[in-house]
């Protein structure tokens, strides 16, 4: 069907014995008999002169977004103008197919001012249809996606925004980012928990702002609240810039808090040994060793011998 001001329009294609049309459409068969019929007809009507279209009441220009139909988001890649009944505008943007939009990371939902948790900018696409999300989990689906430049894995818009009373992380260092540490034991205090979709919290430390390696000090599946997290002896820890992290592990993400501290523990003062006063050796004292005289003995007059007198043996009778 189709009309003008002065003439409206129909047009059948099929076979008279009610067999199906085979390799033929409605664009195919059908409307080039119409189109060539009304090139004929309507000015045949009119005398050359058809009356023109006039726009009606209640209608009005849109530019919306070719992939979706909707008013363009700052994601839709090309738009174009339409036009519609007034009562019946197209979508806003923020129901574009693709849309970038702020999520609230512990619950998943499209973050709001009434959730005061971590948020990160993200690329969703608003599909509801369970069937079209499987869809675009297949490689055709993949394919199609790559080709409007969308994210071969797909983060689906979030059904709501976050309100009041979901479930919000906790997480607090009771330390100061920067603080100077003088003190060899350092108590940590702080929080850790969540209203719901708690798992465990990790408190680690590294060297440096930018640690290339990070080592734990304690963690627990227990919620604390203003308590202490970890008592730390320092004395083993060179001085300079360490960095805590707390790191708050829920059912949907991780969350974590950073901060540095500076160490500048007193040196310990090794004490000078004191200096043993060393004995100087006297120089050694000769003892005068006694030197004997010879004794001269001069000689006298040449002795004469003296014959000694032998006891003459007597016989016995």
């Amino acid at each position: 069907m189709g009309y003008t001001p002065d003439l409206a329009t129909g047009v059948w294609v099929g076979n008279a014995d009610y067999t199906p049309m085979l390799n033929s459409s409605g664009l195919s068969g059908a409307a080039p008999v119409w189109a060539q019929f009304m090139e004929f007809a309507v000015p045949y009507l009119t005398n050359g002169a058809p009356t023109p279209f006039n726009r009606p009441s209640g209608i009005m220009d849109k530019i919306v977004c070719r992939l979706s139909g909707t008013e363009p988001s700052d994601s839709c890649g090309y738009e174009y103008n339409e036009v519609f009944a007034s009562d019946q505008p197209p979508l806003p943007s923020n129901q574009d197919l693709a849309r970038r939009t702020k999520i609230d990371l512990w619950t998943g939902l499209e973050a709001s001012d009434a959730c005061k948790g971590p948020t990160e900018d993200e690329m969703v696409l608003n599909v509801t249809d369970k069937w079209a999300r499987d869809w675009m989990g297949t490689e055709d689906g993949k394919f199609w996606l790559e080709d409007l430049g969308l994210p071969r894995k797909p983060y689906f818009a979030p059904e709501r925004e976050c309100k009041a009373g979901d479930p919000q992380p906790i997480i607090e260092l009771k330390l100061n980012d920067g603080e100077v540490i003088t003190s060899a034991m350092l108590e940590i205090k702080g929080s850790a928990g969540a209203d719901g979709g708690f798992k465990k919290w990790v408190l680690e430390y590294g060297l440096g702002v930018e640690p290339a390696a990070w080592a734990i000090l304690n963690e627990s599946d227990k919620a604390i609240d203003n308590g202490t997290l970890y008592s730390w002896n320092l004395s083993s820890t060179p001085n300079g810039i360490v960095s805590l992290r707390l790191t708050l592990i829920g059912d949907k993400t991780e969350v974590e808090k950073r901060i540095a501290l500076n160490l500048s523990l007193p040196i310990p003062t090794v004490p000078s040994p004191t200096p043993t006063p060393s004995v100087t050796p006297a120089p050694p004292t000769l003892t005068p060793t006694e030197t004997s005289t010879p004794e001269i003995i001069i000689p006298s007059e040449t002795p004469t011998s003296t014959d000694i007198p032998t006891e003459a043996p007597t016989a016995i009778p």
